[in-house]
């Protein structure tokens, strides 16, 4: 089972979303794809609760964009 992630560009930078998908490699595998205003992530797999996987996954994010000053 998947679930997808809309990440407006607005707020957040394909790089950051590039540099999470690959520092979680390891826990899940994750299509990115881009629609008009949003980066979308297909969370497709996960060895953890696909859920708390997505939510990780997002703070991460977060944490990178705040760090880079994005």
């Amino acid at each position: 089972m998947s679930k997808r992630i809309k990440l407006s560009k607005e707020l957040y930078n394909l790089v950051v979303v590039e540099q999470t998908v690959a520092a979680y490699s390891g826990i899940c595998r994750v299509s990115v794809s881009q629609e008009d205003k949003y980066i979308c992530c297909d969370v497709i797999e996960s060895v953890a609760d696909i859920d708390l996987t997505i939510k990780e996954f997002e703070n991460y994010m977060i944490g990178l964009t705040r760090k880079n000053d994005y």
